[in-house]
């Protein structure tokens, strides 16, 4: 199938299913004492159509189409067995832009349910309803110069709307090509959070960039700087100055073993209180092995520390094991995966507070026609 714009571009239309099965011991990650066991089925349907071949980006030579377009959309039903209690998660994204020998620009749109008694297992701080809109816009001044630039803005809606909140988030940077193995750049991001409830949060990000890949099996990012936060509502707070910084990592150790680690702090507004700030450091860890052309296994490892103004401090250790079978060798052109899994998450604040642990095992099967 072709689209035309400025001759035929590809269009490629993809459409999958998803049911997965799982048991969790503690359905509402509520505290040990009052957790809750239940079996969940969950059935995802998904589709997406990509119009044309983003690929790189500007300056690559991977780049094949002038103007591109994505769309996916993947709604989940999701049943509790025990209770036949239904609701349906929602998963949306839509981007549309234009690429060309020296700059990029795009417009994006996303829309995430994100609910505790999913698959996802996600924590507190991760369980709200999201509505994101940003536009990107890259440009190289020079073959090794380029101006980075996004504005983005987030929309999030909490279960019992005390929290609720929308956020503008600026950010722009300039990178240069070092040498053929480093990047450097320095940027900055500032962002204004409006609480529903009354009272806001406003902040600037004074960034050095860097990205190096010493061997095609390695590559490391990093970014490290400072952060200025005011604060307004009813309750006076003294500016904020604190460092902000993250690093990551990918290494390709064999042909069948690729692992990947990352380090991060820095602050964020919490949504399980209201106008709360935590400083969050969080370190994790992934290594994924193919034991032959079908089979693979993965196992990751993360700990996350929150340390609220409030006093209050928070400790969330998780753990993910995964053995799976894809339908071909090729990852990206796999019609069917197959993953059992197991994942384990807990819940500590420090103080009179009791531990919460949940457990999840469970079959995930995707399949693309």
């Amino acid at each position: 199938m072709t689209w035309g714009l400025a001759g035929d571009v590809a269009a490629q239309l993809s459409v999958g299913l998803q049911p997965e099965l799982f048991y969790t011991d503690n359905i509402k990650y509520a505290a040990n004492s009052a957790a809750v066991g239940a079996t969940v089925f969950e059935l995802t349907p998904i589709i997406r159509l990509d119009i044309g071949d983003p690929q790189e980006g500007a300056m690559s030579a991977g780049k094949l189409s002038k103007y591109y377009a994505g769309l996916l959309y993947v709604p989940t039903v999701r049943q509790l067995l025990e209770e036949g209690e239904q609701k349906i998660l929602q998963h949306f994204f839509g981007e549309v832009g234009r690429l060309t020998d020296i700059s990029r620009i795009s417009l994006r749109l996303d829309y995430d349910e994100r609910i505790l008694a999913s698959s996802d297992n996600t924590s507190l701080e991760d369980n709200y309803t999201l509505l994101e809109a940003s536009g990107l816009f890259d440009y190289h001044f020079t073959p090794k110069t380029m101006l980075h630039s996004r504005v983005t803005y987030r929309g999030i809606t909490v279960e019992d709307g005390t929290a609720d909140r929308t956020l503008w988030i600026g950010e722009a940077g300039l990178e240069w090509v070092a040498t053929a193995k480093t990047t450097l750049g320095m940027g900055t991001e500032w962002g204004v959070i409006d609480f529903t409830g009354g009272g806001g949060q406003s902040y600037q990000h004074a960034l050095m960039m860097s990205r190096w890949k010493p061997t095609a099996k390695l590559n490391v990012s990093a970014r490290a700087g400072m952060e200025w936060r005011e604060f307004t509502g009813t309750v006076p707070h003294d500016m904020k100055i604190s460092p902000v910084g993250a690093v990551a990592m990918q290494w390709l150790a064999t042909e069948k073993t690729r692992i990947s680690a990352r380090l991060r702090t820095g602050n964020e507004a919490s949504v399980v209180q209201q106008g709360a700030l935590f400083r969050e450091y969080s370190i994790g860890a992934e290594v994924v092995h193919d034991f032959s052309d079908q089979w693979y296994g993965s196992g990751a490892v993360q700990f996350v520390r929150r340390n609220f103004n409030t006093s209050q401090r928070e400790t969330e250790p998780s753990t993910r094991l995964v053995l799976g079978y894809r339908e071909s060798p090729d990852r990206t052109m796999s019609q069917m995966n197959v993953e059992l899994y197991f994942q384990w998450r807990q819940r500590q604040r420090h103080g009179n507070f009791e531990a919460a642990d949940r457990s999840q095992i469970g079959i995930q099967v995707t399949k693309f026609f």
